[in-house]
């Protein structure tokens, strides 16, 4: 059965009102009427889309669509989102049911729909009853469905920091924004590391410190003691020998002497020998220290690299409660 607005248009044509050929589908010079709260608006000739929805350029032939903007809100509490989105979609060609899978959706701005009917417009008639407010709530209720079947957000998540991506944030904006967290997280664990270490390498320092002062002085003291036996005795021994001038009991007690004095050298050197190991040891220690530090910098780089790292692409569905209409309006697009 022809719907009224098809009945309309076989009445205008008799009345000589709507010129049709055969083959051509019926026109009327008069759009057909809507049910009052659906706009009425004419696709602008610059519109960008006007080529995606298969608008013939310049042409008068308008046929009927319907452009629905929907509202979807994105929203998960354990995931800490709350992200809006405007989708703006065109039901084309409109016909007694409605695929809302074929609806186009298009980069809708509201220049892009005019409210003045163009010069020698006439109106194709479809078999979509526009007069029925049914008609839209049910075109509403249907593509309200599949958006709700259909439609995700995918957003990047790092479940290691917490961080979602936000909206609009590009995955290379998102791995930065994660790279920043982990910096500031290995940050954090270096001031720690630091409190624990810090106390210990002054120790290790001041007793390097400690232990070449030992060196030094026991460097001096073994200088001193051969400088001293120097002046006091050498070469005394073998010139009395050699001179004849005193007796063997008392050259032997001058070499008991010098024996003596030998072994305090020996004794001298042997301090500064035992200090310098210690000096090494304590050298040796601090070493340690610094290694093992350089060890944990390393395992808190990599845990937070690891960390900055574990990014994850997420589906986040839609509740239907989340899902809103907010305008509707019939577009008469040129299709001819």
């Amino acid at each position: 059965m022809r719907s009224a607005s098809a009945a309309t248009a076989s009445t205008a044509a008799t009345d000589g009102t709507a010129p049709t050929s055969a083959g051509e589908t019926e026109t009327v010079p008069v759009a057909p009427s809507t049910v009052d709260d659906v706009p009425v608006r004419w696709l602008a000739p610059d519109a960008p889309w006007a080529a995606q929805v298969g608008a013939v350029p310049n042409g008068t032939r308008l046929a009927p669509s319907l452009a629905m903007r929907v509202t979807l809100l994105y929203d998960d509490d354990k995931l800490d989102l709350r992200e809006t989105e405007v989708w703006v979609a065109v039901l084309f060609p409109l016909g007694a049911t409605v695929d809302p899978a074929a609806a186009i959706a298009v980069d809708h701005d509201d220049r892009d729909l005019r409210p003045e009917a163009p010069s020698s417009a006439t109106y194709v008639l479809t078999d979509a009853p526009l007069d029925r407010k049914t008609v839209f709530t049910g075109v509403e209720k249907a593509l309200l469905d599949h958006l709700y079947r259909t439609r995700t957000m995918q957003v990047m998540r790092n479940p290691e920091l917490k961080l979602v991506g936000r909206a609009g944030e590009t995955p290379e904006e998102f791995a930065a924004r994660c790279s920043a967290a982990a910096d500031a997280g290995a940050d954090r664990d270096q001031v720690a590391l630091q409190a624990r270490y810090e106390g210990r390498i002054a120790k290790a320092r001041e007793a390097i410190g400690a232990a070449m002062d030992r060196v030094a002085q026991a460097e001096a003291a073994a200088t001193s003691r051969r400088q001293s036996d120097m002046v006091a005795g050498a070469g005394s021994l073998l010139g009395a020998v050699l001179g004849g001038r005193r007796s063997a009991r008392t050259m032997a007690r001058d070499m008991g002497r010098v024996l003596t004095g030998q072994g305090r050298r020996d004794e001298a050197a042997q301090r500064v020998r035992t200090a310098e190991n210690r000096t090494a040891d304590r050298q040796e220690a601090l070493t340690k220290l610094e290694t093992d530090l350089a060890r944990d910098l390393a395992a808190i780089d990599e845990k937070w690299a690891a960390k900055s790292a574990a990014i994850e692409p997420i589906e986040v569905p839609l509740e239907r409660s989340d899902i809103r209409v907010t305008a509707r309006c019939v577009v008469w697009i040129p299709v001819g």
